[in-house]
């Protein structure tokens, strides 16, 4: 079965949201969506998820890849040299936790009403 991820928009000087969505063939398996907060070089992941038929199997890693792509060809067309991004996870959520870890995200300290935690990365352009 294929696996494919497709963009609905990319952000531009016209828009700073982002979705992009992953199909097994025509199943949707994940999505992804975020805004640049303070143009393109302060990036806020609202959503990342991977459906429950589909957790466990790499798609999480997957989706991962295909955002950090997306948001680094935006930052090169910028010319920046770093993106900051950041999200939050609720704490008994382990599985996003153990996948934003292994992208080198880790907790910046703000906790948020309702057991939530903001994590944060600088993605290296």
């Amino acid at each position: 079965m294929r696996r494919e991820i497709r963009g609905i928009s990319i952000p531009s000087a016209q828009s700073p949201f982002a979705l992009r969505v992953g199909y097994v063939g025509e199943e949707l398996a994940t999505v992804v969506y975020w805004e640049e907060v303070d143009g393109p070089a302060s990036v806020m992941c609202h959503l990342a998820a991977v459906a429950l038929d589909f957790q466990g199997r790499g798609f999480g890693a997957l989706l991962l890849v295909d955002a950090l792509d997306t948001i680094t060809s935006v930052a090169v067309q910028a010319g920046l040299h770093k993106v900051h991004i950041s999200g939050v996870i609720f704490r008994e959520n382990e599985r996003s936790q153990r996948m934003c870890h292994a992208i080198g995200a880790d907790r910046t300290g703000e906790d948020f009403p309702a057991g939530g935690e903001e994590w944060g990365y600088s993605l290296p352009v």
